[in-house]
C-alpha cells in the first residue's frame, strides 16, 4: 500500500511544476502572429534571424522570411518559382553568417538552399543514398559544425553535408540496444551527442563511427523523451526531457570518455519540459501550460498571459524559443507569440482564470491595493486580483459607472439601481445603511468623485442634478447645481471632478468651474477658441503642469490654457494626435500628459512638445477607452474600456534610438501579359524594359518591436528635392515616369520619429519606341523627304505653270501674233484702196478669230473654271455657234457623276484645243449635219468622244496631217491618248482618253 501511494506521489509530482513560494508571477502582454496576409503559421518548427535582420519561421505549411510588417512565403505551391523549396514541411534552420545561406531541412525529403540577399532558392539537395535507395529517412534534425551540415534521421542514420561542394554521404546506421528513435542531435566541442527516447544517450567524434561512451538516464521508460536542448555557457548541454531538465557533461581521461548527467538545480520543474533555452544567464522553459524563467542566482519567474486563458495558449507547449534583443520569439501550433525579456509599459487584462469571466467593457476603476482592483462595468461590479488573475463579479449584472471610496475607506460603486457600498462581508448594500445622510443619493447614478483631505467628498450626478458634497465630519450632505444661490453651477452636466490645493476644479460640457473650497465661492469659465471665436465644447478632463491647466477636449484636443484660463495652444491632428475624440488626462512628472481616447493612448511629451500614439499592437487591452475610466495609483496609471483594461507603468517608457534598417525588398514590373518579380537586397540598380505598364517598388523596414509605427518617405532626386510621406504603406507605385535615369531615394522612422540613412535605388527606363534614337532619326528623314517631296512638287508645279506660260505666249504668237499681223496687212490694203471691202471684211474676222482665242486663254487661267462641267459650257459656247453658222446641229452632254470633277490647267487647256481642233475638222471638211459630244468618267479621268455623221475616211489611204498630229500631241502632254475611226460614208468619231 505504501509503495502505491509513493509510486502515486512520484506521478503527481511529475505531472505538476514544483514553483517555490519565492516565485514571482510575470504577467505580460503577448504580441500574436497567427497568420502573415493569407499563409498560416500554424505549428512552427524553427526560428532564427539573419544577418540582415529579417526573421525566418519554418512551419509545417512551410517557410517564411518576415519583416515585421510583410512576408515571403517559401513552399513547393508558391506561384513564384525562386521561393520553392523541397517540401513544405521545415524541421530546422541553419543561419549560416559565414556563407551568406540559409539551410533549410526538409522533413523526409533533403536541405533546401537559399540565398540571403537575393532570398531565392539557389539549391536543392535530396538526401538519398543510391545504395539505400529502397529505404526512408524520417530527418528531422540538422546541426552546423565547420562547413559541414550533420542531419540525423529516426531511424538512426546519420548524414553529412558538405556546403560548399554539395556532397552528401551517409556516416553510419547508429544501432542501440533498445531500438529506439534518434530525439535529437547535439554538439559539445568536437564531440556529437545523440539523444534516443527512452533515455540513452550516445557520445561521438565527427566520424560518428563508434561511440566514444554511452549514458542510460532512464532507459526502462518508453515515454522518456528528449524534447530540447541548450548551452548554458560552461560547456555543458541542459535537456528537457519529459521529466524535467537534465545537465549532461563529458568527462575525459587521456582518450577516454565518460557521459554524466546531473540535476539543474536551478530548474525546479519535475513536469514536461517541451523546450529550453539560455539567455543573458536565465533558464527560459517552456511546459505543458505556459513559460518560466530560472535565473542562476536563483530568481525565478512565471509568465502569465494577463488577458486570460485565451492568450495563455500561445504560451503553451512551446516548441522552439528565439532571442531577439529584448523579446523572446516562441513558435508553437498556434503561430508565433512575442513576449519582452524585460518587463514591459503595459500590462493588459481582459479575461479571468475560469475562461467564463470576461470585462467587456470597464466604465471605471478603483485601486484597493497592489493587486486588488474594482471595475464598473455595463454587466456588473468587478473584483480582480491582477496576481492571480481571477475576475469576480459583486453583484447582480447591473450596469455600472463609478467607483470611490467612501469616508472610511469603503468600496462605493454606483449603478442604474442606485449607489452601493461594501459592508463587513463584501456585500453591497445601500450607501444610507451605514450613512443616513446619503439617503438622497441612494438612487442617484455618480458619474465623477473627488476627495478633499479627510474633510469633504464631491459626487457629480449622472442625472443633471449637479455636485453632491459631503462634509463628513459633520456628517452633513450640501448640493450646488445651476439653481443654488449664490453659488451656482453654469451647466449640471459634469464630466470629471479635479482637485488641486484648496480648489475644486468642475469639468462641465461647455464650462469650466473651480471652487474655492475654504471660501465656498464658485467661478465659472467659458474658454473661447481665438480660432473660431466660439466657446470650447465638450471639455472631459483637466490637469496641471505646475500652474498651468491643460483640457482633454472631445473633437478639439489637448487644449494648454495660460494661468489667465486662456488657450495658449491647442494640440490636435497637425501635432500626431491620430483622433481627437479624447477623454481622461494625466499629468506623470511633469514630463509628459497621457490622454486616453475612442482609437488609442496619446503620450505628449512636454520636453519638445511631440506626441506618440499606443494602441492594441503595442500591449493595450484594446484601442477603445471609456471616458471616464482611468486612476493615477502608486506612479501607475489604469485605464480602461472596452475588452478590459491596462496598467501603465510611465517609468519603463523608453525611447527608440535605432533606425530601421530599410531595404528595397522587392521590385514588380507589370508588362502586357507578364509580370516580373526582382526581391534583391542588394539591388542598386534595375532597368525598366520599355512597355512596363507599372513598376512597384516594395520595401522592408525592420522594426520587430513597433512596426505598425513605422513611417516611410521616398524622394525622386531628378523630380523634387522635397521628401514625400508615404505613412505607414510600404510600396512606391511608380506610373508614368518618361524614359531617363531616376534616383530613387527611400527612408524609414521607427515609433519614436528616428529616421534611417537614406538608400538609394537608380531606376533606368528605356525608352519606347517612339522614344528612341531610330525613331527620331526616322522621323526627321521622314520629315526631309516630304519637305523634299513638297519642293519637288513645288518646283514640278512651277514647271508646269512655266510649261502653261509658254504655250501661252506661243500661242499668243503664232495664233493671235499671226492673226494680228494679217489685221495689219488688211488694214494697210484697206487704206490703199486695194480690194478694200474684201480687206474690210477679212480684218473682221481676223479680230473675231482673235479675240475668240484670248478668250480661250483667260478662261484656261481662271482657276474658279478648273471642272469638267465648266469644260463642258465652254466648249458649248465654241462648238454651237460655229456650227449653226454652217448649218450643222452640235449637242455637247456630260454625264453627271464627272460635272464637278477638277482638272488642272494643263487638262483644262489642252482637253479643250483637242475638242476644238476636232469639231472645227468636222465643221471644214466632212459635210457633216450632226456633231454629237459625249463626256463620260474614265476612272479618275473622263472620256471624250466627238461624232459626226459627216462622209468620213479611209483610215489606210489617208495621211495624218499637222493638225491631227497636233492633237495627238496635245493630249499626250496631259497623259490623254487620241484615237480616230473612220470610213468613207460612215462618218468619224474621235475618242479622247487617260492612257
Amino acid at each position: 500500500m505504501r509503495n502505491r501511494i509513493k509510486i502515486l506521489a512520484r506521478l503527481i509530482l511529475a505531472m505538476v511544476p514544483v514553483v517555490s513560494s519565492g516565485q514571482k508571477i510575470m504577467n505580460t502582454p503577448v504580441t500574436k502572429i497567427a497568420q502573415i496576409g493569407n499563409n498560416s503559421l500554424a505549428n512552427v518548427r524553427a526560428i532564427a534571424k539573419d544577418r540582415y535582420g529579417f526573421m525566418w519561421i519554418g512551419t509545417q505549411d512551410g517557410l517564411f522570411r518576415y519583416d515585421g510588417f510583410t512576408a515571403s512565403v517559401y513552399n513547393r505551391g508558391t506561384n513564384y518559382p525562386p521561393h520553392r523549396i523541397l517540401n513544405n514541411d521545415v524541421s530546422a534552420l541553419v543561419c549560416s553568417a559565414a556563407d551568406n545561406f540559409l539551410w533549410v531541412l526538409n522533413s523526409f525529403t533533403g536541405i533546401s538552399k537559399v540565398e540571403l540577399l537575393t532570398g531565392i532558392v539557389k539549391e536543392k539537395f535530396q538526401i538519398s543514398i543510391p545504395e539505400h535507395k529502397n529505404e526512408n529517412f524520417t530527418i528531422t534534425r540538422m546541426i552546423e559544425y565547420h562547413d559541414n551540415l550533420y542531419v540525423s534521421a529516426e531511424e538512426g542514420n546519420i548524414f553529412k553535408f558538405n556546403k560548399s561542394s554539395g556532397h552528401l554521404e551517409m556516416l553510419k546506421k547508429i544501432e542501440n540496444p533498445y531500438n529506439r528513435k534518434i530525439e535529437q542531435i547535439c554538439r559539445l566541442k568536437d564531440q556529437f551527442v545523440v539523444c534516443f527516447g527512452g533515455g540513452m544517450l550516445m557520445l561521438f567524434d565527427s566520424t560518428f563511427t563508434t561511440p566514444l561512451a554511452q549514458l542510460n538516464i532512464n532507459a526502462t521508460r518508453q515515454d522518456f523523451h528528449f524534447n530540447s536542448y541548450c548551452y548554458n555557457g560552461r560547456n555543458e548541454l541542459v535537456l528537457a526531457t519529459t521529466f524535467g531538465a537534465k545537465r549532461i557533461t563529458i568527462l575525459q581521461s587521456g582518450r577516454q570518455y565518460k557521459l554524466a548527467d546531473s540535476r539543474v538545480d536551478e530548474i525546479n520543474l519535475a513536469s514536461d519540459i517541451q523546450c529550453i533555452s539560455f539567455n543573458d544567464s536565465s533558464y527560459w522553459v517552456s511546459e505543458n501550460s505556459t513559460i518560466y524563467r530560472f535565473s542562476v542566482n536563483g530568481e525565478k519567474y512565471k509568465y502569465k498571459t494577463s488577458k486570460g486563458p485565451d492568450d495563455q495558449k500561445w504560451l503553451s507547449a512551446v516548441k522552439v524559443m528565439f532571442f531577439s534583443g529584448n523579446e523572446v520569439w516562441n513558435g508553437n501550433e498556434y503561430g508565433v507569440s512575442i513576449i519582452k525579456t524585460s518587463p514591459p509599459p503595459f500590462i493588459p487584462y481582459y479575461q479571468g482564470d475560469n475562461v467564463i469571466t470576461k470585462l467587456n467593457h470597464c466604465n471605471n476603476l478603483l485601486s484597493a491595493n497592489d493587486s486588488i482592483l474594482y471595475s464598473c462595468a455595463t454587466d456588473g461590479f468587478y473584483k480582480i486580483n491582477t496576481n492571480s488573475g481571477s475576475i469576480t463579479r459583486i453583484g447582480d449584472n447591473t450596469y455600472s459607472l463609478s467607483a470611490f471610496k467612501g469616508p472610511a475607506g469603503e468600496i462605493i460603486f454606483s449603478n442604474d439601481k442606485g449607489t452601493y457600498l461594501l459592508n463587513e462581508k463584501s456585500r453591497p448594500v445601500l450607501i444610507s445603511q451605514k450613512y443616513k445622510e446619503l439617503n438622497r443619493i441612494d438612487y442617484d447614478l455618480i458619474t465623477g468623485f473627488a476627495k478633499y483631505k479627510d474633510s469633504l467628498l464631491f459626487m457629480a450626478s449622472q442625472y443633471e442634478r449637479g455636485l453632491h458634497i459631503y462634509d463628513m465630519k459633520h456628517r452633513r450632505l450640501f448640493n450646488i447645481n445651476t439653481n443654488t444661490f449664490p453659488q451656482a453651477l453654469k451647466t449640471n452636466v459634469i464630466n470629471s471632478l479635479y482637485i488641486r490645493g484648496n480648489t475644486l476644479w468642475i469639468v462641465c460640457d461647455n464650462a469650466l468651474s473651480s471652487l474655492d473650497i475654504p471660501a465656498n465661492k464658485v467661478t465659472n469659465y467659458v474658454i473661447y477658441d481665438p480660432s473660431t471665436k466660439l466657446p470650447l465644447n465638450i471639455i472631459m478632463d483637466i490637469c496641471f503642469v505646475k500652474d498651468q491647466p491643460w483640457l482633454a477636449v472631445y473633437g478639439v484636443g489637448l487644449v494648454e490654457l495660460n494661468t489667465q484660463i486662456q488657450i495658449a495652444n491647442i494640440y490636435a491632428t497637425a501635432s500626431g494626435l491620430q483622433n481627437l475624440g479624447l477623454y481622461k488626462l494625466y499629468n506623470v512628472g511633469d514630463s509628459m500628459l497621457l490622454t486616453t481616447s475612442n482609437n488609442g493612448l496619446y503620450r505628449l511629451s512636454l520636453a519638445n512638445r511631440k506626441i506618440k500614439s499606443f494602441f492594441e499592437e503595442d500591449g493595450l487591452h484594446s484601442n477603445a477607452f471609456e471616458e471616464s475610466s482611468g486612476a493615477m495609483v502608486s506612479e501607475k496609471l489604469i485605464v480602461g474600456g472596452v475588452d478590459g483594461f491596462t496598467i501603465i507603468d510611465p517609468k519603463k517608457f523608453s525611447i527608440n534610438t535605432t533606425p530601421p534598417k530599410i531595404y528595397f525588398n522587392k521590385i514588380s514590373i507589370e508588362r502586357p501579359g507578364k509580370n516580373t518579380d526582382t526581391s534583391n537586397l542588394g539591388i542598386k540598380k534595375i532597368t525598366i524594359p520599355n512597355d512596363v505598364l507599372q513598376t512597384v517598388v516594395h520595401l522592408s523596414a525592420i522594426n520587430f518591436t513597433s512596426s505598425h509605427h513605422v513611417e516611410f518617405a521616398w524622394r525622386i532626386v531628378e523630380n523634387n528635392a522635397e521628401w514625400t510621406s508615404n505613412g505607414s504603406q510600404n510600396s512606391i507605385p511608380l506610373i508614368g515616369l518618361p524614359q531617363g535615369t531616376y534616383h530613387l531615394q527611400v527612408k524609414a522612422a521607427n515609433e519614436d520619429g528616428v529616421w534611417s540613412e537614406p538608400k538609394e535605388l537608380v531606376l533606368v527606363f528605356l525608352p519606347k519606341w517612339y522614344q528612341t534614337w531610330w525613331f527620331y532619326l526616322l522621323i526627321a528623314l521622314t520629315v526631309a523627304g516630304i519637305l523634299y517631296a513638297l519642293y519637288r512638287y513645288r518646283i514640278s508645279q512651277i514647271k508646269k505653270q512655266h510649261e502653261i506660260r509658254k504655250n501661252i505666249a506661243t500661242d499668243l504668237h503664232d495664233d493671235l501674233g499671226s492673226t494680228l499681223n494679217s489685221v495689219k496687212v488688211f488694214t494697210n490694203l484697206a487704206i490703199s484702196g486695194v480690194k478694200q471691202e474684201e480687206s474690210l471684211q477679212q480684218i473682221k474676222d481676223n479680230l473675231n478669230e482673235a479675240t475668240m482665242g484670248l478668250r480661250d486663254m483667260i478662261w484656261v487661267l481662271d482657276d474658279s473654271l478648273d471642272t469638267v462641267d465648266e469644260l463642258v459650257t465652254r466648249l458649248k459656247q465654241f462648238a454651237i455657234p460655229v456650227a449653226s453658222a454652217s448649218n450643222i446641229q452640235a449637242e455637247i452632254k456630260a454625264e453627271s457623276e464627272v460635272n464637278n470633277l477638277k482638272l488642272t490647267k494643263e487638262e483644262k487647256r489642252n482637253l479643250f484645243l483637242v475638242c476644238k481642233e476636232a469639231i472645227n475638222n468636222s465643221i471644214k471638211y466632212s459635210g457633216a449635219t450632226q456633231i454629237d459630244i459625249d463626256i463620260k468618267p474614265d476612272g479618275k479621268k473622263i472620256r471624250i468622244t466627238i461624232a459626226d455623221n459627216g462622209k468620213g475616211f479611209d483610215m489606210n489611204t489617208v495621211k495624218k496631217g499637222y493638225g491631227l498630229k497636233n492633237m495627238q500631241y496635245r493630249a499626250g502632254q496631259v497623259k490623254y491618248k487620241t484615237t480616230f475611226v473612220s470610213s468613207p460614208g460612215m462618218g468619224t468619231i474621235v475618242q479622247i482618253q487617260s492612257e
